[in-house]
């Protein structure tokens, strides 16, 4: 019941990443663990003027790098990493960067050299995979009936309600059938559209009778409605259960 301090550990936790585990355990522990986010990755960029893209294996270890470096020497890591943060987010700003009132604007190579709208340079354009997601919400007494998403993947390791992943629609008895229901009734409910850096996710939100929970329940779990505000979920998925109604109030 308690949440690590350590990053590693942190790290294990379904949903947490690098940045997540260490903004958590600076700013809520005050370890020396570096954050990497938009912001702090473009500050650098400009600061130091690197010419490499973000994304980019150099450009990330650099980023890394030199928070790691920079939370080391600082005296109080959690307020270091939120202004850090805050600078990018209201000062060194994506377009229209207000150097002049900028605390580093004395050693910034982009503002010396004119370069400060043209870095970081722009990632390149990729174009996003259009996937299907079939989402059934299955509710009785209180529960709904919820399953975890792989260890690997998309949203690794969160938990949604039973769904069926495809490159294409798919008709409700071929939802069903996947689902392991075969027979199941299946009423549509709303159809969303969710956006990664890679994907196009369709959402086609479904509900089913509390009896479906038999046929689709073997490798699922019911989830009280308390413990369904615990779970860890992905943005995707509360539109789900936002368009069936089901979100705890």
């Amino acid at each position: 019941g308690r949440v690590p301090r350590d990053v590693d550990v942190l790290r294990t936790l379904p949903g947490i990443g690098r940045y997540t585990a260490g903004a958590i355990a600076s700013i809520v522990y005050g370890r020396r663990a570096p954050i990497v986010d938009g912001n702090v990755a473009r500050v650098l960029a400009r600061l130091h003027g690197w010419n490499e893209r973000p994304g980019t294996p150099i450009f990330e270890q650099r980023c890394w790098d030199e928070t790691q470096a920079l939370v080391a020497a600082s005296t109080d890591p959690g307020r270091f990493n939120e202004g850090l943060m805050e600078l990018g987010a209201t000062v060194c700003k994506p377009t229209g960067p207000a150097c002049s009132r900028c605390p580093l604007r004395r050693q910034c190579i982009a503002r010396r050299t004119g370069r400060q709208e043209e870095l970081p340079r722009p990632k390149p354009t990729a174009k996003r995979r259009t996937v299907h997601h079939h989402a059934v919400v299955v509710q009785s007494s209180g529960r709904l009936l919820m399953e975890q998403r792989p260890d690997t993947g998309l949203w690794a390791g969160l938990w949604q309600v039973p769904t069926v992943e495809s490159p294409a629609r798919l008709t409700k008895l071929q939802v069903a059938v996947r689902l392991g229901g075969n027979g199941l009734a299946l009423s549509p409910v709303a159809s969303l559209r969710h956006q990664t850096t890679h994907r196009d996710v369709r959402l086609h939100v479904y509900v089913a009778e509390g009896t479906a929970g038999s046929a689709l329940g073997a490798s699922r779990h019911w989830i009280t409605r308390r413990r369904l505000a615990t779970l860890p979920m992905g943005n995707a998925q509360r539109k789900v259960l936002d368009a069936a109604s089901t979100v705890p109030g």
